[in-house]
């Protein structure tokens, strides 16, 4: 048997996938294996693949592997896992039929990953499994991301869905959808297909035909470069059109595969900065207009649009271009009639170009068609904000100051002394302030400093000795402080009747200046109180500055601003669904701490370095600072450029501070967001 090229064992109920490996391991001529509709499982598979990854290995010419429609729910990851370690190492294999195997979503995930890198398996089945294949080869897993971004595509306004690789493609993705189609030809009884499957991107089974795609030009006026984007991917990906040296035509061109007629390829073009359509060329109007992300290469570093055409304008994911009609490219090759159907015995088309050829090849991405190049960035996502500054925290203490009860403190005499000593460092105390206040809120409560707070401040501090100062004087100083007379109540906008607001934390520390330094004897003065009160808290509030310094330096970079802007669309769409249920009617929508909680629930964004009782944390941190907390609410109102800050904050506490990895987590806590999306479509329905 040493010459055994092809092995059938279809429709039987083999269970045993060791032997199997075995014998395939030893025979490096064996061609095409079929183990179709038997009773393997997962950990059976596992054994085959075993086999044939040593048939790979040893060089053998394995190129087509039929294992559909056997389940492999149990040991499933077990299986995929195998199965992908031969798609990582097989330059033979061509086909592999996985129909019907019961695969879960993370099984699909360990596909994925095998595939990653393999360019020559032209024909892969994954219907029936937790993935979806696109008609360039690339799987996505099921999973609630994975759903939730290929919602978010086929509910974008433009071309009505994806025919390939989408969730609902629809009548027009299944088998018998083609007019001419016949259900019993040759081919269809081989593989058991059925008129009501889905239709797969195998290049091989379904027929594909190599399809060239041009653009010509004016050889006074070359373009630079040339992009084609496709109707076959939603004009998801550009396929980077090359100028055709050898043709007395000067042309740019490119081919790559698409379904045999009567499939209608659309065309989008983008020449230079510009979409645009040939001329000459059959054109359609698009049911909606369609946003394309302009691509940019060596040859073309920096992008000029036509501004009729621009959506938006990014940095280094580049400029955002719509247009509303596309060229259409129709070919006659690949069409069998029916009759030739039915003669036909397991017909594969063959692709004989690779990437030297310009034919686009399985699982080719866009970066290896185009070149890294500087772009004029554009301004930063941080650029309107507005930090702290000397006015303000002037003014923030004039406000605070005005609604203290201190006549029986602080002499008059002293008042205005005793405000020139805190002024300078003002700052620290809002800081401390607003981290202890973002502690274990939630949206009902409100901010501010909780008695326990209080005492664990200042026993830290050794303010609360346990001789001069007992924490039943705490106590008793923060219910003073709490102590609001009704006028003031009146024009206040913000009332805590639980927790310290700023102003009365302010007149809490002065208290408690008055009675551990002035009543002690330790200060000659309330001055010289109010100077060693700050002393006390110095250490703690330059630690929380530095970390609020950390935290700026580490979210303001260009890093951070590529993730911010390359999920500009998503986090738009949560600020929209996760703000303006709090906002009173007449007011501009904004985001509350409820609500970015809520979307931090649905995002499943904890970890063990950022826990539940940060998420109030990080809102605070994410919020610009206002002079007013009482008579405004505005510093608890959420806005779009506050919320992204909010979320580089839910990265920096979960590193624990300052860390270069803060982009690439931030960039896993966007990704999240579509499934939070989802998942709150359906709790509110």
């Amino acid at each position: 048997f040493r010459s055994l090229l092809r092995l059938d064992l279809r429709n039987n109920a083999i269970q045993d996938g060791s032997r199997l490996g075995l014998l395939i391991a030893g025979h490096s001529q064996l061609m095409r294996v079929s183990l179709r509709r038997n009773s393997l499982s997962g950990a059976a598979v596992a054994a085959l693949f075993e086999g044939i990854l040593e048939n790979v290995r040893s060089g053998g010419q394995l190129a087509d592997v039929d294992i559909a429609w056997n389940s492999l729910s149990a040991d499933s990851l077990v299986a995929a896992q195998a199965i992908a370690a031969v798609f990582k190492e097989s330059a033979t294999l061509y086909h592999c039929d996985l129909s019907y195997c019961s695969l879960d979503a993370a099984s699909c995930g360990a596909l994925g990953a095998g595939l990653r890198d393999n360019h020559s398996l032209y024909g892969l089945h994954i219907v029936g499994n937790s993935a979806t294949m696109d008609a360039d080869g690339f799987l996505t897993p099921l999973d609630d991301v994975g759903v939730a971004s290929l919602m978010q595509v086929e509910e974008a306004p433009g071309p009505s869905g994806l025919l390939f690789g989408g969730v609902r493609p629809g009548p027009r993705a299944l088998v018998g959808a083609c007019r001419d189609h016949v259900a019993v030809s040759a081919d269809d009884e081989i593989t058991g297909r059925d008129a009501l499957e889905q239709k797969t991107p195998c290049w091989a089974c379904e027929g594909w035909v190599r399809q060239e795609i041009e653009w010509p030009f004016d050889p006074e006026e070359p373009p630079l470069a040339v992009w084609a984007f496709t109707s076959l991917d939603s004009f998801r990906r550009g396929l980077r059109l090359h100028r055709d040296e050898g043709s007395d035509l000067p042309r740019f061109v490119a081919a790559r595969m698409v379904p045999p007629k009567p499939y209608r390829l659309q065309v989008i073009f983008q020449v230079d900065s510009c979409l645009k359509l040939l001329p000459t060329g059959e054109q359609e109007q698009l049911r909606h207009p369609v946003e394309i992300r302009l691509r940019i290469c060596e040859e073309l570093p920096e992008l000029d649009p036509d501004p009729d055409q621009l959506v938006c304008q990014e940095g280094q994911e580049g400029s955002v271009a719509q247009i509303s009609e596309a060229n259409i490219i129709r070919s006659d090759r690949g069409h069998l009639p029916p009759e030739a159907k039915m003669r036909r015995t397991s017909f594969r088309s063959v692709v004989l170009d690779g990437p030297d050829g310009s034919v686009l090849m399985p699982r080719i991405t866009e970066s290896e068609f185009q070149a890294k190049a500087k772009v004029i960035r554009g301004p930063p996502y941080w650029k309107s904000w507005k930090s702290e500054t000397p006015t303000a925290l002037r003014q923030a203490l004039e406000a605070d100051w005005g609604r203290c009860r201190l006549d029986k403190i602080i002499g008059e005499y002293e008042m205005e002394d005793v405000k020139k000593v805190l002024e300078p460092d003002y700052g620290l105390l809002t800081c401390l302030y607003r981290r202890l206040s973002g502690l274990d809120v939630s949206g009902e409560t409100g901010f501010g400093i909780s008695q326990f707070q209080v005492g664990e401040l200042f026993v830290t501090a050794g303010v609360c000795d346990g001789g001069q100062t007992k924490v039943a004087d705490l106590d008793r100083f923060f219910i003073a402080a709490k102590v609001t007379p009704p006028e003031l109540k009146k024009k206040l906008v913000v009332v805590n009747d639980k927790t310290l607001v700023r102003y009365e934390f302010l007149e809490l520390f002065l208290r408690l200046a008055s009675h551990h330094y002035l009543s002690a004897g330790a200060a000659s003065s309330m001055v010289e109180a109010a100077k060693l009160m700050l002393g006390a808290l110095e250490t703690e509030g330059r630690r929380v500055e530095s970390e609020m310094k950390d935290y700026f330096q580490s979210i303001w970079t260009e890093a951070v601003d590529d993730v911010i802007k390359k999920h500009a669309d998503v986090l738009a769409a949560c600020y929209k669904r996760f703000s303006g249920s709090k906002t009173p009617p007449g007011k501009q929508k904004y985001m509350a701490l409820s609500e970015f909680q809520s979307l931090l629930d649905f995002a499943d964004a904890y970890d063990a370095g950022f826990q539940q009782r940060y998420s109030s944390l990080a809102f605070r941190m994410g919020m610009m600072f206002q002079v007013d907390e009482s008579g405004s609410s505005r510093f608890q109102e959420m806005t779009p450029l506050e919320f992204h800050h909010a979320l580089g904050a839910v990265a920096f506490l979960s590193l624990g501070g300052a860390s270069p990895q803060i982009a690439a987590l931030l960039d896993k806590l966007c990704e999240k967001l579509p499934a939070a999306l989802a998942a709150s479509k359906v709790s509110k329905s």
